[in-house]
């Protein structure tokens, strides 16, 4: 399983995130990575919604909205995450 946490420079949410990723995942084997999104194009291309934005194996688990580099307003919570890995596991 691959998680993937997209966002803009200086986004003060990526530590929040992967934090909770990590919490969610508990024994999992996952990779975890970072990547940082400069250009609404690529935020398309990526299918960024907000930063940061959590793919789970290329899925969004956010809550949807717009493709853009705004910051994400509404986080995933540990629970949010459990439920999208134990869905993938």
């Amino acid at each position: 399983m691959e998680i993937v946490v997209l966002h803009v420079a200086d986004c003060p949410n990526v530590t929040v995130v992967l934090e909770r990723i990590a919490a969610a995942c508990g024994e999992f084997p996952v990779q975890i990575s970072t990547r940082l999104v400069e250009t609404d194009s690529e935020a398309a291309t990526l299918g960024m919604r907000g930063s940061p934005t959590v793919l789970i194996d290329g899925h969004d688990v956010g809550y949807g909205g717009e493709v853009g580099i705004a910051c994400q307003l509404h986080l995933p919570t540990v629970d949010n995450l459990r439920s999208a890995i134990d869905a993938r596991h």
